[in-house]
């Protein structure tokens, strides 16, 4: 009986871990899709500056949370978004609406993906 303690310790701690690293990414996340739903506000009402410093401060949170995320996400799924960003800072910057959008819904595609992708559920394990 004492043989399956510490097993059962180990696990429960693995589970524990598994749980807050969920919460943590999608802090992360969820931090930056607001940024980047401002983002979006703000273009939809021609409001580029405002675009341009919603989504830079949007970009500024994922870079902060780049060290946590390379620990525990693939580094492809960060350079993706990476990617995303520098794409929809240029769209913003030429002020180009369509391509803007189009870069955005993919950036929030692939940071909702994130999140999902790390959350702690059967599927996701096996």
């Amino acid at each position: 009986m004492r043989a399956i303690i510490p097993p059962l310790a180990l696990m429960a701690l693995l589970v524990g871990f598994a749980g807050w690293n969920t919460n943590i990414i999608e802090k992360h996340t969820n931090q930056c899709l607001i940024g980047i739903e401002d983002a979006i506000h703000f273009a939809d009402a021609d409001d580029w500056p405002a675009v341009k410093a919603a989504l830079s401060a949007s970009h500024t949170r994922w870079q902060n949370s780049r060290s946590y995320l390379r620990i525990t996400v693939t580094h492809s799924t960060i350079d993706a978004a990476d990617s995303m960003y520098c794409r929809a800072l240029s769209f913003a910057e030429t002020e180009d609406l369509t391509e803007f959008q189009a870069e955005t819904a993919g950036l929030r595609t692939q940071l909702l993906r994130l999140a999902e992708n790390e959350q702690f559920r059967l599927e996701n394990i096996f």
